[in-house]
């Protein structure tokens, strides 16, 4: 072989291992961390009938009230660019009275990772649909009713969408956890 020839497959195997590094560093694997929630009842008028303890929020490990974190990115081994997945979870109402509540998605993390989300009630979408996914900041319903004794049922889609710019420092940086919080503002409703 000359040494045409070495030069050109030295040169290929460089490129080959150069393009494997950026690679790996844009793909990132972030951290599973557990996320938190925050519950916040509204039950400051003298005659309200919102029994916080009827108010039950739960997902694949129980009611919230037993848990410590809920983890947003459950069953997920990686969370890296392209990655997708959907949380679910449940708010019962077995008071005797309807309830309005809202949910928002806060972002706790002081960086930031093209995640987006959608949220569907009952299976419809509320927040997003097939096509539009919305940000961490645009996460948050208006108030939802609900009647006494029902359930509403949630799935909470979320996935990584590439950024090569953005993914790229990710990688480049120590950065391993990306933690969200789930905030419910639950009231009575006065108007029904």
């Amino acid at each position: 072989m000359n040494n045409k020839w070495k030069i050109i497959n030295i040169i290929l195997v460089l490129i080959i291992i150069l393009l494997l590094f950026v690679k790996c560093t844009k793909t990132k694997i972030l951290k599973k961390n557990a996320d938190i929630y925050n519950i916040k009842f509204n039950s400051k008028k003298d005659n309200c009938k919102l029994d916080n303890g009827n108010i039950i929020i739960e997902d694949y490990n129980g009611d919230y009230q037993y848990q410590t974190e809920i983890n947003l990115f459950n069953n997920t081994k990686t969370i890296a660019p392209g990655v997708s997945n959907t949380y679910y979870f449940k708010v019962k109402n077995n008071n005797n009275i309807t309830i309005k509540y809202l949910i928002e998605l806060t972002k706790l993390s002081n960086y930031s990772v093209n995640i987006k989300y959608r949220l569907k009630r009952n299976d419809e979408y509320i927040l997003g649909n097939d096509k539009l996914w919305v940000t961490s900041e645009e996460l948050k319903t208006t108030y939802l009713n609900l009647s006494k004794g029902n359930i509403d049922n949630y799935s909470l889609d979320w996935k990584w969408f590439d950024n090569d710019k953005l993914d790229n420092y990710i990688g480049k940086s120590n950065i391993n956890k990306y933690i969200v919080k789930l905030s419910f503002s639950i009231e009575e409703n006065d108007n029904l």
